[in-house]
């Protein structure tokens, strides 16, 4: 490994975005990533894992706290990990680089007395029941019609 980083990565980006800071994002990505996935998409960690083993991503040090709904993940060995934290009806939220646990507690949150509304089962527009009914054949023409217009290949075809 030719970084002292803890992800394997070859840095193309122009020369404003240090080493440093591409490792920062991608561990500042996978957290949010797993932070989403875990306590939003309701998947498992071999999922996630999975994921980012296709992207070519090495194993790193990810801690998951499942009480506080945090992610860390360490990419530095000087540095704080960068970590995600999942609030009720929020989501998650990646914290800036070099913050600590603690700032994760000072984040706004809505109050247990608030209700959140559940979307799925209000109809389209203001929620996601009947969203995705098939096309009428009118418009599923014109679409099919755009898609392979944009989609010819050099011959034409």
């Amino acid at each position: 490994m030719d970084n002292p980083f803890l992800f394997e990565f070859e840095n193309t980006t122009p020369a404003l975005v240090t080493d440093r800071h591409m490792a920062a994002q991608m561990a500042g990505f996978r957290a949010l990533h797993y932070c989403t996935g875990l306590f939003t998409g309701g998947l498992s960690e071999p999922q996630l894992d999975e994921s980012f083993s296709r992207r070519g991503v090495r194993d790193v040090e990810t801690v998951i706290d499942r009480e506080k709904k945090t992610v860390s993940v360490y990419y530095s060995l000087d540095m704080e990990p960068r970590i995600a934290a999942w609030r009720r009806g929020l989501g998650c939220t990646q914290l800036p680089i070099g913050a600590t646990l603690e700032l994760a507690d000072d984040l706004p949150e809505f109050q247990p007395s608030v209700e959140i509304p559940n979307f799925d089962n209000q109809p389209w527009p203001m929620g996601d029941r009947n969203a995705t009914l098939p096309l009428a054949d009118a418009k599923k023409a014109a679409v099919s019609a755009v898609l392979d217009e944009a989609f010819k290949n050099t011959d034409g075809t």
